[in-house]
């Protein structure tokens, strides 16, 4: 017997080697099929016939959210969805290849063991001399930066440690872009996304879909797209072995059937529906012409008013409002110099008196819009009572006659609730935190909030006190830009911009900070000495 241990100890150690070095994958296609015919010659249905089937190679090392392998062993991503389209509209079968990296899926298809792989930029066709299909995403430049950083993106960024990923963008290129930045080179998009949320660079500079769908998924916390450039005429194609011209003809025309919908419902359903709401708003020369004069804008929010706009621990400007601000000076090109105020009431009084040009997160009213202009609302939603939990609280607004409600100093319902409930005792205060904890010390028997607002701040104290009731007889909040009547050109800029973005756009990025409300910094308690102390100044006021 000992003398069949070592044959078997090396059958053994050989297992690994014998193993599937490209083991199939299952393709996982989400985008239903439906495409126009084919103009094919015969030859080439014949071809296809007696191909029968394809084989795509990819890489388990994952190129989000083009390509990525999953624990079930299937392939999916926006390339996939394409790949299923292929499939369908050239009546083959299309079978899936991993292997452990990129460089040796370009291996296997200089070898022939694969017929086409995905995701290929121009770039990495013209080094291995292969032939590419017509594009089936568009490459847009994205710089990328850490929450609360405001980079420069003059002077070809100088001095700035740019992070770039390999398999988005190559070395000459981004040299080519910015040729005064320090460039540092990664192997996967996401490294070089952990490098600057985590202090090894200052930057990314990488593709919108890639760096939106990282972003989302694993960096909101820590990351932010600052810049979205037009969309390159080099994005990603399928790639074909240099003589395999008939194949490159028949991925271009299944290509070319892919309705436009289609090609927008993959885009959407892998991030993009937010990229595309960063594209250039189209503006009449004379909105050039201010905004070249004009370059920097001045607006008022306020400091305490999460998820819609606040600041968290270490002062990043963070919610809502932050992000469509984002938004707006990729579409616009302007800038916004930012001024945080601690109440509607000061909000209100900073615009009238120019100190910023315009607000955000204000409600239309006719006293206000005697000096506002008020864009198309971009947060819609229904106002909620709070109050105790005990048997005996008020359960509707009729039943706090004779009780202290409290809300939000100058906020656009203090008048309303005034004229409508007038033996109410209603008191402002600051901020929604502070109404919320006064009312848990029993403080107060209720506040009026809007239900975004109330669904984010109140997991951050002791929720179990309090009882939410709807406020059905108060108007739905509808927040937007406020613009000072003298500033024509720019209220044009911003309402024209805001309307550009698609509506699910903003339910997408409300539902966002929606999503963050049981995670998303700061806690109630992070600011709870300075509320308390600020709350205690004004509270003592009215």
């Amino acid at each position: 017997m000992p003398r069949f241990i070592l044959p078997m100890l090396m059958w053994l150690t050989c297992l690994p080697a014998m193993a599937d070095p490209a083991p199939s994958l299952q393709l996982l296609n989400y985008e239903s099929p439906h495409h126009q015919p084919l103009p094919l010659s015969g030859d080439d249905w014949q071809w296809l016939r007696h191909k029968r089937e394809l084989v795509l190679g990819t890489s388990q090392q994952n190129l989000p959210p083009l390509e990525m392998v999953n624990e079930a062993k299937e392939y999916e991503g926006i390339t996939a969805d394409y790949a299923g389209l292929l499939s369908d509209a050239l009546g083959v079968k299309i079978s899936v290849r991993a292997y452990a990296t990129r460089e040796q899926v370009f291996s296997a298809l200089a070898k022939g063991e694969i017929d086409f792989m995905g995701s290929v930029t121009q770039g990495e066709a013209e080094r291995r001399q292969l032939l590419r299909s017509q594009i089936y995403l568009a490459n847009r430049p994205t710089l990328v930066a850490r929450l609360g950083d405001s980079p420069s993106l003059k002077n070809g960024l100088q001095g700035y440690r740019l992070a770039i990923s390999l398999d988005s963008i190559s070395l000459p290129v981004a040299q080519a872009m910015y040729p005064k930045a320090r460039i540092e080179s990664y192997a996967s998009a996401d490294a070089a996304m952990a490098a600057v949320a985590f202090g090894d660079a200052d930057m990314l500079l990488g593709d919108a879909v890639l760096a939106q769908f990282l972003i989302s998924r694993n960096y909101s916390d820590y990351l932010r797209i600052i810049y979205s450039g037009p969309a390159s005429t080099s994005g990603f194609s399928f790639a074909v072995a240099p003589d395999n011209q008939r194949l490159q003809h028949l991925l271009d025309n299944a290509l070319q059937a892919v309705h436009k919908e289609q090609g927008t419902s993959i885009r959407n359903r892998w991030g993009d529906r937010l990229l595309l709401s960063m594209e250039k708003t189209s503006l009449t020369v004379e909105e050039q012409r201010w905004i070249e004069k004009n370059p920097v804008v001045r607006i008022g929010i306020h400091r305490y008013l999460p998820p819609m706009s606040y600041f968290d621990a270490n002062g990043n400007y963070l919610g809502i409002t932050a992000d469509l601000l984002t938004m707006l000076e990729a579409k616009t090109g302007l800038s916004f110099d930012i001024t945080a105020l601690p109440s509607f009431k000061d909000l209100n009084e900073a615009v009238r008196n120019g100190q910023v040009q315009m607000v955000a997160d204000r409600a239309r009213t006719p006293e206000r819009e005697t000096y506002l202009q008020f864009t198309r609302p971009y947060l819609v939603g229904p106002y909620m009572l709070v109050t105790s939990d005990a048997a005996d609280a008020p359960k509707s607004l009729e039943d706090m006659a004779g009780k202290t409600l409290l809300i939000g100093s100058g906020h656009a319902l203090v008048s309303q609730l005034h004229q409508r409930y007038p033996q109410i005792r209603i008191k402002e205060v600051q901020t929604n935190f502070e109404a919320l904890s006064l009312l848990r010390d029993q403080k107060a028997d209720g506040t009026v909030q809007a239900e975004i607002a109330v669904s984010f701040n109140l997991p951050r104290i002791k929720e179990d006190q309090l009882k939410v009731r709807p406020a059905l007889d108060l108007p739905l909040l509808n927040e937007s830009f406020a613009v000072r009547r003298d500033q024509l050109e720019l209220f044009s800029i911003i309402d024209k911009s805001l309307r550009s973005i698609s509506p699910d756009a903003i339910t997408e990025l409300n539902n966002r900070w929606r999503s963050k409300a049981a995670v998303a910094p700061p806690s109630w308690r992070d600011y709870r000495t300075t509320l308390y102390l600020a709350g205690a100044v004004r509270y003592s006021c009215y």
